[in-house]
């Protein structure tokens, strides 16, 4: 999945959580409480192929809300309205909130990823922060390049393109 195709998506969840009354009733099942959007209605169907990994496990300190996980996850952490793909692991104590987290990237203790796009094999340190949540319906998203490390207790703004290692404790925005 390309950077544009991630960037669709979170642009759709942008869009719907302007208009909320875009999901009627008829389409149910669960929904985000302040986006408006269903992940799980016919009209979003994401197709993958299987990575051959085992099932995801949600571990007893881990929550997932209104997200999709796929196979491999290990999630001890906070998941919200978001994607993970193939092997992302989320440790305890880590929030992940309206992102798109693609295969094999680690989110370490303490971490906040919210409202981005990070590409696959990224490490976030611990305690790191990447991201935010827009206010008022406005905002950008940030996104991580593939393979790139964010160091523990760096900070990644909300618009920031970042395709470099971050050292710790480092700023880019």
């Amino acid at each position: 999945m390309t950077a544009e195709i991630c960037t669709l998506i979170i642009s759709a969840a942008t869009e719907r959580r302007r208009k909320p009354s875009a999901l009627g009733s008829k389409h149910g099942g669960p929904r985000s409480e302040h986006s408006g959007i269903n992940l799980f209605e016919d009209d979003w169907k994401i197709y993958s192929r299987n990575s051959g990994k085992t099932g995801h496990r949600i571990l007893d300190t881990g929550v997932v809300e209104n997200s999709m996980v796929t196979d491999g996850c290990r999630i001890a952490g906070h998941v919200k309205h978001s994607i993970l793909f193939s092997g992302v692991s989320v440790e305890e104590g880590a929030e992940i909130e309206d992102a798109v987290v693609m295969g094999g990237t680690v989110i370490k203790k303490g971490a906040s990823v919210k409202h981005c796009i990070v590409a696959e094999n990224v490490v976030i340190g611990e305690n790191a922060v990447v991201g935010e949540m827009p206010k008022d319906g406005a905002g950008s998203v940030a996104t991580i390049g593939s393979g790139v490390y964010i160091g523990d207790g760096a900070k990644v703004g909300p618009a920031a393109m970042i395709d470099q290692n971050v050292k710790d404790g480092e700023e880019q925005w």
